[in-house]
């Protein structure tokens, strides 16, 4: 049986199903005498079902088969739904609510609640100041099946809406700037938020917000401060509207900034949104300055961190995970490698799947094994030093393991930083590198690597070190210690010793001195 006959088998069962549905529907035991769900295969066909306007679907259809994609089409029939190409009898705010709800479904892929469940309404309303017409968006609780990027994306498609229907932007005053900043916090103490903001950065959006985040009350809970305003109905808090503003524009504010460059890119003008550009130059990986660029620590997954879970390590901290560019034939989206010996060697708390949160790109992920990555290096009871190259390496020495003084390398893809919009890191120094530059020399020369010299060099240090003086190429990452973990008083004094120790067949023996050790 091959796809195409399973799928249709799969349809076939589907409907003989829903046929004996109705006939039992039919007798009049249940509310209704059919089956409310409707069978719908394709995106047109969820839209149509979701919405029940058939031209809707066709005009789906059509531009899905021009080769649009889902964030293009979005905004493509909020364009033609605002035209009123399509027939619809509807007012300017009913037609702006039908456009945000077909807008998100065709994002989602009509397979989720929330443009159904996750907008409450839409209205137009007025600036209490100058009496002007705003775009005010009402959000529920079920908003955050739409994913932060999506959520965040629907209220620059209400933005988008608003410009296209002639109406003025959203002017909080300072009291409604603060209600947004009060809700947030106060939020933070009776549910779950994802994103861990700032008083600072909530304040900021809710100054820059073209259409007004609202929402009715879904909690009990009142604010304290910045009640009974004119453009707040109640003193409650406004669960949805949280949601949008924390977990979704704040959150996401480097992916959605790279998808409203994508959208201009495809000719849809999108005004007003430059101000996300504070975000990305507020977390500026790199200070200007000459030497070498400096790459400031990433507290963020440290401040979202729950009581009771393990932090394996700090940021940037020297022991800790070392980044390593790449994928593994395991390795899919939103998954990180370690070695195998790495999760024995954390009493097993890193198993296959476990959920983590890195510092850089900054998102979740799982852990999946990886074994030809480096492992972790330990110091035995005994103060040996050891590198742990397998599993069954790592349970030969687990009761004798003092430290860990390095935990090996986690395995991210690239695509990784580029979904998030993240600048990219410097490379360690791995083998790839050091392939990459051998061969490079090697080309130069007019001379052909043979494929068994890599492997050599990763084994040999007279080997190693032939090959770079030969090539004029670093030392092979096997052979490089980790020299930029300690300063550069702590290297004098490590060469001072090893420079009066006494030299023998297979080591320099130099006097006790727990520094240097």
């Amino acid at each position: 049986m091959n796809d195409e006959e399973y799928i249709n088998g799969l349809d076939k069962a589907v409907d003989t199903l829903i046929k004996l549905a109705n006939e039992a529907r039919s007798k009049g035991f249940d509310v209704a005498l059919h089956v409310e769900s409707e069978k719908a295969n394709t995106l047109p066909e969820r839209v149509v079902a979701l919405f029940g306007y058939p031209k809707i679907g066709e005009r789906i259809s059509y531009w899905l088969s021009k080769g649009l994609g889902k964030r293009e089409l979005a905004f493509k029939m909020a364009d033609e739904i605002l035209a009123g190409n399509l027939g619809l009898d509807l007012g300017p705010a009913e037609k702006a609510e039908l456009a945000i709800r077909v807008g998100l479904s065709i994002m989602t892929g009509a397979t989720v609640s929330a443009p159904v469940e996750g907008i409450n309404k839409v209205v137009i309303r007025r600036n209490p100041d100058d009496g002007s017409h705003y775009l005010s968006v009402y959000f529920n609780g079920p908003i955050r099946t739409a994913g932060g990027t999506d959520g965040a994306l629907v209220v620059v498609l209400a933005d988008y809406i608003r410009q296209k229907l002639g109406l003025a932007p959203y002017k909080p005053g300072p009291r409604e700037i603060g209600r947004y900043v009060e809700e947030v916090s106060l939020y933070k103490r009776v549910q779950h938020l994802q994103y861990n903001s700032r008083s600072e950065e909530v304040r900021y959006v809710a100054e820059h917000l073209p259409v007004e985040i609202n929402g009715p009350p879904t909690e009990k809970i009142e604010v304290s401060a910045y009640r009974n305003l004119r453009t707040v109905e109640t003193n409650r808090l406004r669960g949805g509207a949280i949601l949008v503003l924390n977990d979704c524009i704040l959150q996401k504010a480097p992916k959605l900034l790279m998808a409203i460059k994508k959208l201009r890119a495809k000719g849809y003008d999108i005004k007003g949104w430059d101000w996300l550009e504070w975000f990305q130059t507020k977390s500026e990986e790199e200070t200007e300055g000459e030497g070498c660029p400096y790459i400031k620590p990433s507290y963020k997954y440290l401040r979202e961190s729950v009581a009771g879970r393990p932090i394996l390590s700090y940021p940037q901290r020297p022991g800790g995970f070392r980044l390593r560019y790449g994928r593994s034939r395991i390795t899919g989206l939103a998954s990180i490698g370690v070695h195998p010996a790495t999760m024995y060697v954390l009493d097993e708390f890193l198993a296959i799947g476990t959920q983590v949160r890195i510092e850089r790109p900054g998102k979740s992920a799982i852990v999946l094994p990886v074994s030809s990555i480096e492992g972790p290096i330990v110091r035995l009871k005994n103060g040996s030093v050891i590198r742990i190259e397998s599993v069954e390496m790592a349970k030969e020495y687990a009761d004798e393991v003092d430290r860990i003084l390095f935990l090996g390398d986690v395995l991210v893809a690239f695509g990784e930083f580029l979904q998030n919009n993240h600048p990219l890191l410097p490379s360690a120094w791995v083998e790839e590198w050091w392939e990459a530059l051998l061969k490079k020399a090697a080309e130069e020369k007019g001379e052909e690597l043979s494929s068994d010299l890599v492997e050599i060099a990763s084994k040999d240090f007279d080997e190693a070190i032939r090959l770079s003086l030969l090539y004029n190429v670093p030392l092979h990452p096997r052979w490089t210690y980790f020299w930029h973990d300690i300063t550069i008083d702590q290297l004098s004094a490590l060469y001072d010793a090893l420079r009066a120790g006494d030299v023998r067949e297979n080591m320099i023996q130099v006097d006790l001195n727990e520094e240097i050790k």
